[in-house]
């Protein structure tokens, strides 16, 4: 009996925790690292109720509940209850915030609030909601880290005068509720249909316009290359008509030397023309009849054609007056 009231007149504290020592029901030290003595009977250790957060076997956040006298002046995390939370646009969110903390005066983490895990939830949950108030949803879901900031500068100052200093808030969830995910997704599977069939009409819209361009430029182009063609054309027309003419001048100039040289006139090559035309005929005919062709000398013939005038013609009239006037 007497062993068991000595080993409760020590306490051994290592550097990481303190406890809280009562007189009689009142505060009277902290006992830091170190072996201490307290009076048996007349001082006790403040009992404290705690939540504890850690990851369990599944990789999930966890909570412990328990009491205790020795106070843990480590980092630790402390889970937020996940808690639903309505944005300006009114969308609901499912919010679990972490916040990793560390115990900076021992005495008021005791003795200033009558259940301080409570009182930071309550508090914690309230600026949550009033944070999240002012934010869409999409911005909510887009800025995580810029709420966190916000939040830890908001929970320092009120933390802080019980006793806790938060060090850190990061979120373990922070996705539309089950609800509402349902809502999103018909409204972006309704969108996305509806950005489909515009793309679609839009692209359809583009092709017609494309073909009409390609047509009109089909059709100038073919209009420019029948106007080319036409001017090509009308262009070989007349070379052709001056290389028929200079091949023309040049067979009259020819055949105008020839007959120079052969001492032959014009009438003598139209009847020699004649008399040729005359000898294909007959060769092409199909009458059964005796033809006789006879040569023809074409002196004799511009002789006779050449003694016209003289005997039809003014020269007869001429010798007419002048014998009338020989007479006289």
């Amino acid at each position: 009996m007497i062993f068991v009231v000595v080993i409760k007149c020590f306490y051994f504290v290592s550097r990481e925790e303190a406890i809280v020592i009562e007189r009689l029901g009142r505060f009277h030290r902290i006992l830091t690292s170190g072996i201490h003595f307290v009076v048996p009977l007349i001082d006790a250790p403040r009992i404290v109720m705690w939540r504890s957060s850690a990851l369990n076997e599944h990789g999930k956040m966890s909570d412990d509940n328990f009491n205790f006298f020795r106070i843990d002046l480590r980092e630790c995390a402390f889970n937020f209850l996940q808690q639903e939370v309505m944005t300006n646009d009114g969308v609901l969110l499912d919010v679990n915030v972490v916040m990793r903390y560390k115990v900076s005066d021992v005495e008021k983490m005791v003795y200033e609030t009558d259940d301080l895990m409570s009182a930071l939830v309550n508090t914690a949950q309230g600026h949550i909601r009033e944070v999240f108030s002012n934010l869409s949803c999409a911005i909510a879901l887009q800025n995580q880290k810029e709420i966190c900031k916000m939040l830890e500068s908001e929970f320092k100052p009120i933390f802080t005068e019980w006793g806790v200093q938060a060090t850190g808030i990061s979120f373990a969830q922070l996705m539309p509720a089950e609800a509402t995910r349902e809502t999103l997704v018909g409204q972006i599977t309704a969108e996305h249909r509806k950005r489909g069939s515009a793309i679609k009409a839009e692209g359809r819209k583009t092709a017609m316009r494309l073909q009409a361009e390609g047509a009109k430029i089909t059709r100038l182009n073919m209009g420019l290359a029948e106007q080319e063609a036409t001017r090509k054309i009308s262009e070989g027309d007349a070379a052709a008509l001056v290389d028929l003419a200079r091949a023309e001048s040049s067979a009259l100039h020819t055949l105008a030397s020839t007959m120079r040289t052969d001492g032959a006139s014009s009438i003598d090559y139209m009847i020699a023309l004649r008399y040729m035309d005359t000898i294909n005929a007959i060769a092409q005919s199909k009458s059964s009849g005796h033809q006789f062709v006879l040569p023809y000398e074409s002196q004799s013939l511009r002789g006779l054609i050449k003694a016209l005038p003289k005997v039809y013609g003014r020269n007869q009239g001429a010798s007419k007056a002048g014998r009338r006037a020989n007479l006289e």
